[in-house]
């Protein structure tokens, strides 16, 4: 288990192109996809912008 959990904390490059790019694509899918109505989530939409970018870009900071 620590294993897998210092992959995703500290991951080597391999891993963090991978992880950046499943961020990425989930990002794309998540913005791009209607929905049929809206969802109500608390919060503002700049927390999470700045949560779903954040995810986006640690895998490679970490990295280098």
């Amino acid at each position: 288990m620590l294993k897998y959990l210092r992959l995703l904390l500290l991951p080597n490059l391999r891993t963090g192109m991978i992880l950046t790019s499943t961020f990425a694509l989930i990002i794309c899918v998540g913005t791009l996809i209607p929905l049929p109505q809206a969802v109500d989530v608390p919060g503002t939409d700049k927390w999470h912008h700045f949560l779903a970018f954040a995810a986006l870009t640690y895998p490679l900071t970490v990295v280098s």
